[in-house]
């Protein structure tokens, strides 16, 4: 039996051609996008990312960044994330227009998650600006390496710096979900074609450790499984517990509306077994944790007092800090999860006392739900610049929607 690994960007496009087709009457009328944008999508895509960018990646080589927002949006196949492959191909379109240099800076970081992610921002940040009809200066050689963008308003020249931001404890939801992965892989690679599901806690007191003690349970039930049909249902160590079972769907659903644990996962043999094959498997994984609110606002203060000292010596200049925090269908969560966590009074204060003009812009979004995203821009600004930070507040935010 031979298992046909579909291309990740091929496999949406045939999903959303029959989507936008006219003779899917059940469709077709209630999206915002029709078959030439689907068409022109795939050819962008293609083009600038190359197809094998879009390969399947096996759960051998599986890491979070096998989940970043272009083949999370590829793979969760609805409206809002197509809203948010609108948003990126304007955004590299506009540094091919406007800025070559940004564009050859994200032609060359396209396969580094941690790189190419907070360039797009800087595009997506500019293109969102020129959208509004604000002015933003043509990149100029001797302004790549000090600033993001230069914007002009009236008279002004303001100094533009993007960050783009996750969640304070991304390196241990990073170490987590790649442990899980290399238990799946293993599980994935077995003699015996068993489905199993289950779950594990991290005490939040300890995570490192704890983290740490459920990679030596996960290690030790891999080990069992490959000798064995039915391994253990319960791996402890230092008193955290890693439980598995048969996979039985009705148990596993309960535990999944019960939503007590961490992580709770399952790996479902879909197709008849067939040892040293490639087999399918459906897998879930479903892992939750909480921040302290403290510790993501000192996140923020680091970014936002760095940015400062970045251009301290351009203080003339009044400064614009746009702040990202993108929700989307992937394990690597935003750094706020709502606009109440964010410690207003600290940004107001320093905005207040600092020596430069300073505004600051929370861009909040989130592509989670099925037919449109959710956005808000919030803006901090000085007094003086109280009909600026107005336009921004009410820019248009949906202006990317169509390929142009």
């Amino acid at each position: 039996m031979k298992v046909v690994n579909e291309n990740i960007l091929n496999k949406w496009y045939k999903h959303w051609r029959w989507q936008t087709s006219n003779l899917n009457v059940l469709h077709h009328n209630k999206l915002q996008f029709n078959r030439k944008d689907i068409e022109k999508v795939h050819l962008f895509l293609n083009d600038f990312f190359g197809l094998d960018y879009f390969e399947p990646t096996m759960l051998d080589k599986m890491s979070v960044d096998s989940f970043n927002p272009v083949i999370s949006a590829l793979i969760h196949k609805m409206p809002s994330s197509n809203f948010r492959i609108f948003e990126i191909i304007n955004a590299i379109e506009f540094s091919k227009k406007w800025a070559p240099q940004h564009f050859n800076q994200m032609a060359n970081t396209k396969n580094d998650t941690e790189r190419f992610f907070p360039y797009l921002f800087e595009s997506e940040i500019k293109t969102l600006l020129r959208h509004n009809g604000f002015l933003i200066k043509k990149e100029k050689k001797d302004e790549i390496q000090k600033y993001d963008a230069v914007m002009a308003h009236g008279s002004q020249k303001f100094i533009i710096e993007c960050k783009k931001l996750y969640s304070n404890k991304y390196l241990f939801f990073e170490s987590i979900w790649n442990n899980i992965f290399a238990m799946l892989n293993k599980i994935n690679r077995q003699k015996y074609g068993v489905s199993v599901y289950g779950y594990f806690d991290i005490d939040e007191r300890n995570p490192g450790k704890s983290a740490h003690n459920q990679k030596k349970n996960f290690n030790r039930f891999s080990n069992d499984l490959s000798n064995c049909r039915n391994p253990k249902q319960k791996y402890e160590c230092d008193n955290e517990a890693l439980y598995i079972f048969p996979f039985n769907t009705m148990e596993y659903n309960i535990l999944k509306i019960e939503d007590k644990h961490t992580c709770l996962f399952c790996l479902e043999l879909k197709e008849e077994f067939y040892t040293n094959n490639l087999n399918r498997y459906h897998a879930e994984i479903k892992f939750k944790a909480s921040s302290d609110i403290r510790e993501l606002n000192n996140k923020m203060k680091r970014t936002i007092r760095r940015a400062i000292e970045q251009h301290k010596k351009s203080s003339h200049l009044p400064m614009m800090i746009f702040i990202d925090n993108e929700k989307n269908i992937s394990p690597i969560l935003p750094l706020f999860n709502s606009k109440e966590d964010v410690d207003v009074r600290w940004i107001e204060e320093k905005i207040e006392k600092s020596s430069r003009d300073i505004i600051i812009c929370l861009y909040f979004r989130s592509y989670d739900k099925y037919m449109f995203p959710k956005k808000e821009m919030i803006v901090f600004g000085p007094d003086k610049f109280k009909n600026l930070c107005n336009k921004l507040e009410m820019m248009n935010l949906n202006s990317s929607y169509k390929i142009n």
